[in-house]
């Protein structure tokens, strides 16, 4: 009943064209919801609507180690050092934690203004949230200390945005779905010639609805750009990557796209995997979409390799969705889903181990 109540809430957000940031964090699907491996590659951290944070050896696969947190485990990261972890609480009274690694104590528990406006580049030991103090702003912390290392100050229409940023931690975007001066055009009026990609962005440019995007220069403070976009995501989960002056933005309807943050300019591009689960390497050169049973994992070169799950390895009468992925410092893909299972493959997606985790 949980599984088909959630699935109703995902669906009626879709429909109704609210801003996909509301589920952006949150575990749709049950089960385990936060997956992350420490730098060396020793230590694999999952949690999920259990509220525990596991760890896990990577060699054995076996729990080494528990912690109740009282707080639902979302997307989960570790520090460049592998000394903190960083959680996202998925829930209503969000909250994001600051975790010692060692004795999985909660140093700090903080709720912020937005509950998709938190974005982590490990291999840069930063974070960044979107806070409100004398007014709304994008703060920028060290991971490990928790030290405030930057404020830029943002205008209150980006009080839930998303932020997104570079795997060095230099450059940060900020982005929100706001509703545009397109003339919207009904289902029934639309173009019967267009398909694909072409039906996709005529739908886009016609639903009144855009990002706007705002980028920031996070070693001066400065915004290096500002623009209104006719895409936008929607429905219950959105991904994005930063690299190179690009936003690579990956989301449940799989019309996805890589936005140029020069140019403005919108490539649109499906992976033709609904994205139940999604997340990407720490680096983020690799993303990762997966759903029932498959999934694709979409390589910084543009290449895509798909994955099936054997049909001897799914659970019997159970529809078992992934809920989001990383990738290890050996290429080792990871995956947590809504049945409580930890799944290890190869990075071209072959399925090496999969571990319940309780």
């Amino acid at each position: 009943m949980r599984r088909v109540l959630s699935a109703c809430v995902a669906w009626a957000v879709m429909l109704s064209g609210l801003t996909s940031p509301l589920l952006a964090r949150e575990i749709r699907w049950d089960g385990l919801g936060g997956v992350a491996v420490s730098p060396d590659g020793g230590t694999i951290a999952v949690g999920g609507l259990g509220r525990t944070l596991y760890l896990l050896d990577a060699k054995t696969y076996e729990v080494k180690q528990r912690a109740y947190l009282g707080y639902r485990v979302g997307p989960t990261s570790f520090n460049k050092d592998g000394s903190r972890i960083v959680v996202e609480s998925g829930s209503m009274s969000s909250q994001v934690l600051r975790i010692d690694a060692k004795t999985l104590k909660i140093l700090k528990a903080e709720r912020p203004a937005s509950r998709a406006g938190v974005a982590v580049a490990p291999m840069a030991d930063v974070m960044a949230t979107i806070q409100k103090e004398d007014d709304y702003l994008l703060r920028v912390d060290s991971m490990t200390t928790g030290k405030t290392l930057s404020r830029i100050p943002l205008p209150e229409t980006m009080r839930s945005a998303i932020v997104t940023l570079s795997a060095d931690g230099k450059q940060a975007v900020v982005w929100s779905r706001d509703k545009n001066d397109e003339q919207r055009v009904d289902f029934k009026d639309r173009p019967k010639d267009l398909k694909g990609l072409d039906l996709d962005a005529f739908n886009q440019k016609h639903d009144e609805y855009g990002y706007t995007v705002m980028s920031f220069d996070l070693t001066t403070g400065k915004q290096t750009a500002s623009f209104k976009s006719w895409y936008s995501s929607f429905g219950s989960g959105v991904h994005a990557v930063l690299r190179g002056g690009e936003l690579v933005v990956i989301q449940y309807g799989d019309v996805n796209a890589r936005i140029d943050l020069a140019t403005q300019e919108v490539k649109l591009f499906n992976l033709h995997r609904y994205g139940y689960g999604l997340g990407s390497s720490p680096d983020g050169k690799t993303i990762i979409s997966g759903g029932l049973a498959r999934g694709a994992i979409l390589h910084a070169d543009g290449k895509v390799a798909k994955f099936n799950v054997p049909n001897d390895q799914r659970l019997e009468g159970w529809p078992e969705y992934f809920e989001r992925f990383t990738i290890g410092p050996d290429g080792r893909i990871y995956g947590v889903t809504g049945a409580y299972r930890l799944w290890v493959m190869s990075p071209d997606g072959k399925v090496e181990r999969i571990v319940p985790v309780n």
